[in-house]
């Protein structure tokens, strides 16, 4: 019978931890208000995560004219807790919408990346969350529309809105061979 239960739990091989990081970034403002851009993180067994910087700028829509985009970064760290041993410790974007918006949880008009560099200048590789110092990602949003497309509807439409970006960080414990 012990040797049943010992080739039982020998053949428990994964267990996955999710934590989330939800951020507002500042949508396209037609007023003179000031924004802020924040990140509120909760903590697993496994993967902590804490917010490390939040920009207070403005994201406005691309201006085809002057051949820049402007985008909104903000970062998180994301480690194991003391003790916890994984083989990969993951984030993904799996919600970038207006706030309260009902529908698809990303949101076309948007794109969005997890980078290792303030400067968002080197992404994540396949998800898998390594190479950022100290633990520290950087995530970076803008709007995906060079601007040629915005018409007064559109604009109405994220004129003054925040929008919802939240980031899953997961982590895979590592199979224990008895």
């Amino acid at each position: 019978m012990k040797k049943k239960t010992s080739l039982w739990i020998s053949g428990i091989t994964t267990v996955a931890l999710l934590v989330t990081a939800v951020g507002s970034f500042a949508a396209w403002k037609i007023t003179d208000s000031t924004e802020t851009f924040s990140v509120t993180a909760g903590d697993s067994v496994a993967v902590k995560t804490s917010v490390v910087k939040t920009p207070s700028d403005k994201l406005v829509p691309i201006d085809p004219a002057s051949g820049e985009a402007t985008s909104l970064v903000g970062s998180f760290k994301a480690e194991l807790v003391a003790g916890a041993t994984a083989n990969d410790l993951k984030g993904e974007v799996t919600k970038l919408q207006v706030n309260g918006s009902s529908g698809d949880a990303i949101d076309s008009t948007f794109i969005s990346g997890i980078y290792t560099d303030e400067n968002c200048t080197t992404p994540i590789t396949n998800g898998i969350l390594t190479g950022g110092t100290d633990n520290t990602y950087y995530v970076q949003v803008k709007f995906a529309d060079d601007g040629s497309t915005w018409n007064a509807d559109k604009v109405a439409k994220y004129a003054g809105k925040n929008i919802d970006l939240e980031v899953k960080c997961s982590a895979v414990a590592k199979t224990q061979n008895p």
